[in-house]
């Protein structure tokens, strides 16, 4: 279910910059009926940084 909140991997525009796709990452989730692990994507600007 918490797959369905991720986004479709095309590019995000917020406050006039642009973030696009740089991978899927492996997080585990804590939720009401057990440990989850989900791949979901990440976003990076091109100027790089944290993600």
């Amino acid at each position: 279910m918490l797959k369905g909140f991720d986004t479709d991997s095309s590019p995000i525009m917020l406050d006039g910059i642009k973030w696009t796709k740089r991978c899927a990452a492996h997080q585990t989730y804590q939720t009401p009926h057990g440990t989850v692990g989900l791949e979901r994507n990440v976003y990076q600007t091109s100027k790089g940084g944290r993600i």
